[in-house]
């Protein structure tokens, strides 16, 4: 993919993906080097920029020669996921935990397990910045839960978007069947609106 980039031959490139992927670095760097790009990369939290959400991403920005970048400055103030489920009325929770995810979470407060596959079943601490909304978010039985008045509630679509600082105004595609699966694994692979503002508003063209 980055060979392709650099035939395009776009002014810049912005790059997000998952922390691991630091370790391909001095590749892509041969690669966009060759095509007269400089490249500066760095793993960001994007709590520190905004979003209520401790998610960890490997950026990388290439620029050809006439535009400049920098890092931004990391906020120290970050929003907790209560604050921002407070911000604005969320239209609609998520339904109440299945039998199945609540037997796993049971077992998790018990400290029989660390973790399930496909997700976890962690109770949000709404004092903190969440944990990272992935794409194994993407059923109501799954994952990200939260507890109100001694129940368990998965996330609603509305709360998970919200948590990924979305306006509460953005319209999302739903899948041909009208589920709301397609929604989930949009928002669990997108990289957070107010991360992305804040590295792209840090390109500057001469």
């Amino acid at each position: 993919a980055a060979e392709l980039v650099v035939r395009m031959a776009p002014k810049s490139v912005f790059m997000e993906e998952v922390q691991g992927c630091v370790k391909l670095v001095p590749e892509l760097t041969k690669i966009f080097e060759s095509g007269g790009y400089s490249v500066k990369y760095k793993v960001l939290t994007a709590s520190h920029y905004g979003v209520p959400q401790r998610r960890k991403r490997f950026i990388l920005i290439a620029t050809k020669p006439g535009v400049s970048f920098e890092f931004p400055t990391p906020n120290k103030t970050e929003v907790s996921a209560g604050e921002a489920l407070k911000r604005e009325p969320i239209p609609a929770w998520g339904k109440e935990v299945s039998a199945t995810a609540l037997a796993h979470i049971e077992r998790r407060k018990r400290g029989e397990v660390d973790r399930f596959p496909g997700g976890g079943y962690e109770i949000m601490d709404l004092s903190k910045p969440c944990y990272t909304i992935t794409t194994q978010c993407r059923t109501a039985t799954m994952a990200a839960s939260i507890e109100r008045d001694g129940r368990y509630y998965c996330m609603s679509t509305q709360e998970l978007a919200r948590l990924h600082s979305y306006p509460p105004d953005f319209k999302f595609k739903h899948d041909a069947k009208g589920c709301d699966t397609a929604i989930r694994m949009q928002i669990g692979n997108s990289v957070p609106p107010l991360l992305a503002q804040a590295i792209a508003t840090n390109i500057k063209f001469d």
